[in-house]
């Protein structure tokens, strides 16, 4: 694996940075690092270095190309990906968000959890609020930059996920890049319980507390729902079905027959019957999240 500081790290934008992020980093450094600005010795390479990665991360062909070389450690975690070092002298953004901090108080708090895991990455919600302006969405845009930057390392277990974030918040990065190897090499077929215990074997100092996570708790409500439909509501399964097909990249559509048709995995499929559609996601769901009741 190549130690080389990406054209990604260089913007201190995230690998799915969108052309916008691209852009507002890149705006943002030119002002720090620009010569006419800069007069700092330390600093005179650094405007090739923005330059070059710009260049590459704004063509469409050359991006395609340069992630296709970087396709096989995609999913390779290194101390780069959790440093939550501000890599930049000073950030000409922050009065911008100072204002909008002052409208959405919750934006402060926001950014500082994500700063505890990837500076990068509060760097890019930020990024991406301000270009935006979608500040009143802040709680699902903060949710879903998460998720996607934590299941890219750890995979999709909620359980896993929010292990892997405290080993991350404090400050336990090697036991964090060794959870990374362990869901590379095994994949799917490891637990929660089987990696709580290995890396308590290998650092017996750290002591996370047990999480059961939100996604476990509206799965355990489908999967009651379906041993017993007359004590769960029907909502709170259809919550958890909704939760599964989003995060597989699927689509839900109910017609006024009340049948369902499901979009996911490159199929079509049609249920005349909700608790069909529910046993079908239960299943999907335990396989992909390794839950077992």
């Amino acid at each position: 694996m190549s130690s080389e500081k990406s054209h990604y790290a260089t913007l201190g934008v995230i690998e799915d940075a969108e052309t916008k992020v691209i852009k507002a980093a890149y705006k943002a450094l030119v002002s720090i690092y620009h010569p006419d600005r800069n007069n700092n010795p330390e600093d005179s390479n650094k405007i090739y270095e923005i330059n070059e990665a710009y260049d590459v991360l704004m063509d469409k062909n050359k991006r395609q190309q340069y992630d296709l070389i970087r396709k096989p450690q995609e999913h390779d975690a290194t101390p780069e990906n959790f440093s939550t070092k501000k890599p930049f002298s000073e950030d000409p953004i922050e009065q911008d968000w100072f204002v909008a901090e002052g409208f959405f108080p919750l934006l402060k708090t926001q950014f500082a959890q994500l700063s505890k895991i990837s500076w990068n990455l509060a760097f890019a919600f930020r990024l991406e609020l301000l270009d935006s302006q979608n500040f009143q969405d802040s709680k699902r845009i903060f949710n879903e930059i998460k998720y996607e930057y934590l299941a890219k390392y750890f995979g999709k277990n909620p359980d896993i996920l929010w292990f892997a974030e405290q080993l991350i918040i404090n400050k336990h990065v090697q036991a964090a890049l060794d959870l990374n190897n362990y869901i590379k090499v095994m994949g799917k077929s490891i637990t929660i319980s089987s990696v709580r215990e290995r890396i308590t074997q290998i650092y017996p100092h750290i002591n996370v507390p047990v999480h059961v996570s939100k996604q476990e708790k509206q799965f355990k409500n489908l999967y009651r729902y379906l041993k017993n439909p007359i004590k769960i509501n029907q909502n709170n399964a259809l919550e958890a079905i909704e939760y599964y097909v989003k995060h597989q990249k699927g689509k839900l559509n109910k017609n006024w027959r009340n049948h369902y048709t499901l979009a996911m995995d490159n199929q079509t499929l049609q249920f005349k019957k909700f608790e069909e559609l529910a046993q079908f996601i239960a299943e999907g769901f335990q396989k992909t999240y390794g839950f077992v009741f």
